[in-house]
């Protein structure tokens, strides 16, 4: 398969990567930075550098992919960023990049390949914080959530198409996204590494026509039963390894 993955430099868009190449697919990767992992020397491997936040990158990248003569299989939106929020204000610029980033520099990809490129397998890498606030970061649960609300509406505007949209609702997982994390220790208890994730995604989510993956599978079980529970507790039990 040819796949395209974006903000590849680190975490989970480079475990996904990674994983991609040792099952023998294509990779083209976007990132501002280019990625220092050994599977950026892959020759199955192309990188371009992209600010998925950034309308002209955006076009930039896509015009070379087109004049490379791309087409995805498999579009794996992974690109995202958040902060954290002091208790007394509200950053507008900051919030603005979080939506053009996990927002627009999601759904763009969407856009440039659904009118030629219909029976492709479109992934976003959501959150268990699309159902429930972060009070760290408002923005950020905002932003999953408008993701996942959008890729639930393209399966029934797109129904009678073979592409499929997939979401995969992620717990904690421990990349230099969180800036609780420590990336020089193990990760606390229920966290998961990305290289975890990448694993789940190539061998469950790629092969499967289901339309929604829950990782791990607490998280699945949180989201089905604990809609009763109120915001209040969720941040509470939560606190110490959200994201």
């Amino acid at each position: 398969m040819n796949c395209l993955v974006t903000g590849v430099s680190r975490g989970i868009g480079a475990a996904v990567c990674e994983a991609l190449l040792q099952q023998g697919h294509g990779v083209w990767g976007l990132s501002r930075t280019p990625p220092s992992a050994s599977f950026a020397r892959h020759p199955s491997f192309r990188h371009i550098s992209c600010d998925v936040s950034d309308a002209d990158s955006r076009q930039r990248a896509l015009d070379d992919l087109l004049a490379a003569d791309f087409s995805p299989d498999v579009v794996v939106l992974n690109a995202a960023v958040e902060y954290m929020e002091e208790p007394d204000r509200m950053d507008w610029r900051k919030m603005e990049n979080v939506f053009r980033t996990n927002v627009e520099g999601a759904l763009f990809w969407i856009s440039a390949f659904m009118p030629w490129k219909d029976h492709a397998q479109f992934v976003a890498m959501s959150s268990i914080l699309a159902q429930w606030p972060d009070a760290d970061c408002p923005a950020y649960s905002a932003s999953k959530a408008a993701l996942s609300l959008a890729f639930r509406s393209f399966r029934f505007r797109f129904r009678s198409l073979p592409a499929r949209f997939k979401l995969l609702i992620l717990g904690p997982v421990h990349t230099s996204i969180n800036p609780r994390f420590r990336l020089d220790v193990p990760p606390p208890r229920g966290v998961v590494l990305p290289e975890e994730v990448a694993r789940f995604l190539v061998k469950k989510v790629l092969p499967s026509r289901k339309k929604t993956f829950h990782y791990p599978w607490k998280v699945g079980a949180v989201c089905r039963f604990g809609c009763w529970m109120p915001d209040s507790l969720f941040e509470r039990l939560t606190r110490s390894f959200r994201r």
